[in-house]
């Protein structure tokens, strides 16, 4: 196999920190315009291209649009792992749907149109890696970093994708008071793919981003303005709160708040009706039997992807 990247939030550095090796299609940058974004995909697709055409792969796996064009091109079967909805990925799905083999999602995910390329599963992506199956959280780690026991996690995201235009997070004086009332019950960690003012820099994690499910696993409750860590608090059954535009309007987040009561989600305008003890006072038996709930409903998602994928 060879893996091909463009390197978003911390991919690379894990691929790095697991001893993987992989070709870098194209630079990090949160900062890009709609124009500067799409040159740099039609650039890194050229690039996949001359990769395709030289290792002679026989199959495209993964989440670019980049693997949608080069398949089509080269009639390679392409399979797309989404876990986003038509409704509010849609240009992503327009210019990348129509050239896939198969696209593979959670069975709550809404692909519009394209409903006969989807695979439904029932499972969730990030049980891939969660799953008790393979996840082994180590409590070691902890003590390497000296953290201890209350302690709470805030997750802040850059919101620079192109269906995040306009959407708001977690603004600084929502910072100011979640640390606020979190520090009456432990320690508060701050993860941020954006730069924050110094007056929070006590408050910043600095770990090895691949211990960062570990220290995610063990924290007392996480509050959030990212989708992913979001369905991954409720994948470890850790308390959590997510704030963002995006409430109500991701299926597979709307199962975890509704069906399975794993999670809670507000408008960054409602950030007022927020109960920030809500994740302090929950029990953790209450929350464990409701992640057995999940877990009993869902399977771990390996053995359906690799059993698309032989078949082909």
């Amino acid at each position: 196999y060879l893996i091909v990247i463009t390197n978003k939030d911390i991919l690379a550095d894990l691929l790095i920190s697991e001893g993987y090796s992989f070709i870098e299609l194209a630079k990090k940058n949160s900062n890009q315009g709609f124009f500067s974004k799409f040159l740099k995909l039609f650039i890194s697709s050229f690039k996949l291209l001359r990769i395709t055409l030289n290792y002679k792969p026989e199959i495209l796996i993964g989440c670019l649009s980049q693997i949608a064009w080069v398949g089509f091109i080269l009639r390679k079967k392409t399979f797309f792992f989404a876990e986003d909805d038509y409704s509010y990925t849609k240009l992503q799905c327009k210019i990348t749907y129509p050239f896939i083999t198969n696209v593979l999602t959670a069975e709550e995910v809404n692909v519009g149109p394209y409903h006969k390329k989807q695979l439904k599963y029932p499972g969730y992506h990030k049980l891939a890696y969660l799953h008790p199956t393979v996840f082994n959280p180590s409590e070691k780690c902890l003590d390497n970093y000296g953290i201890t026991i209350p302690y709470f996690l805030i997750r802040l995201v850059s919101l620079s994708a192109h269906h995040d235009v306009q959407i708001k997070g977690i603004n600084e004086q929502m910072l100011e008071d979640i640390i606020s009332e979190l520090s009456k019950y432990g320690k508060v960690y701050i993860s941020s793919e954006k730069k924050i003012p110094e007056k929070f820099a006590s408050h910043m994690l600095k770990i090895n981003v691949s211990d960062m499910h570990s220290i995610m696993n063990f924290s007392n409750g996480i509050i959030s303005d990212s989708q992913s860590m979001t369905v991954e608090s409720c994948m470890l059954g850790v308390p959590n709160i997510r704030i963002n535009s995006f409430k109500n309007k991701i299926s597979v987040l709307n199962s975890l708040e509704h069906t399975y009561d794993l999670t809670s989600s507000f408008n960054a305008d409602e950030f007022n009706l927020i109960d920030l003890n809500s994740i302090t006072e929950i029990k953790k038996e209450t929350i464990d039997k409701r992640k057995k709930k999940l877990l009993n409903e869902k399977i771990y998602p390996i053995p359906f992807y690799l059993k698309v994928i032989s078949s082909q």
